[in-house]
């Protein structure tokens, strides 16, 4: 997306610096050439205004939507971290059992 982003900056400024200098070259009156090219910027930064919200829009439902996965994953892991410590405090329980079980057995001879 970045990549994109970029390369869109990039041609709206190659497109910019072209209109400029096709002005500029024109044979126009000073004044009007001037008020075309007020003209040109607020067109651009009217253009450049929209991509940046649309790229905001696009970045806040990115980073809610990469909110949503992580919660998501969070919790599977609670879960299993949960899982995990129950079947270990239930070896340790059996471990414990078997000990004591041991203790009680006589020793043969």
């Amino acid at each position: 997306m970045a990549e994109r982003n970029g390369s869109l900056l990039s041609f709206l400024a190659g497109t910019a610096l072209g209109v400029v200098i096709g002005l500029l070259i024109a044979p126009r009156p000073g004044k009007e050439t001037r008020e075309v090219l007020k003209e040109k910027a607020r067109e651009y930064l009217e253009e450049g205004q929209k991509v940046y919200e649309t790229s905001k829009e696009k970045v806040s439902k990115a980073v809610e939507s990469g909110k949503e996965v992580i919660s998501e994953k969070a919790e599977v892991l609670k879960e299993k971290a949960g899982e995990v410590k129950e079947k270990i405090q239930e070896k340790a329980k059996a471990l414990k059992r078997s000990e004591e079980v041991e203790e009680i057995k006589p020793e043969k001879a």
